[in-house]
């Protein structure tokens, strides 16, 4: 039996990367309709980490070297440039004012935006401060004058 340390490695370890980003994925569920694309993305590494982690397991039970592990690492780095906008759909600035974004934004929504850029946080900011101002209204209303 010759060298094996990195097959052993990925063979063992990559099992539990594999159920984190699979976790991950449970948790932009939360987010809903914007994050689809970033949730695909996830799924897709999950896969391309499940896929290297079979070929580590069918190396190792085929007593063969760490050399051929090249071979899947060559793939997985061809398959992530050639589909990058699909597997790494990320960015760290507003693609508007350029502002570094946070990390919910970065991971969860698809839109490359800023809070203070994204129209539908907008409108929904307004929405709220409409229905607080009615309330706040409604109240004094019912609130009797004790003069």
């Amino acid at each position: 039996m010759e060298s094996q340390i990195i097959i052993d490695f990925v063979a063992k370890y990559f099992y539990w990367a594999f159920l984190a980003w699979i976790f991950m994925t449970l948790i932009q569920r939360r987010h809903g309709s914007k994050g689809v694309k970033k949730r695909m993305a996830v799924l897709y590494q999950a896969i391309l980490i499940f896929l290297i982690m079979v070929y580590a397991t069918i190396l190792k039970m085929n007593d063969l070297t760490d050399i051929y592990l090249i071979i899947a690492a060559i793939v997985a780095l061809m398959i992530l440039f050639f589909g990058r906008k699909l597997i790494l759909p990320y960015h760290s600035r507003c693609r508007v004012c350029g502002k570094r974004m946070s990390f919910e934004r970065i991971f969860y929504y698809d839109d490359p935006l800023c809070s203070e850029h994204d129209e539908e946080e907008i409108e929904m900011t307004e929405e709220v401060k409409k229905k607080i101002k009615e309330i706040k209204e409604e109240d004094q209303k019912d609130k009797p004058d004790n003069n």
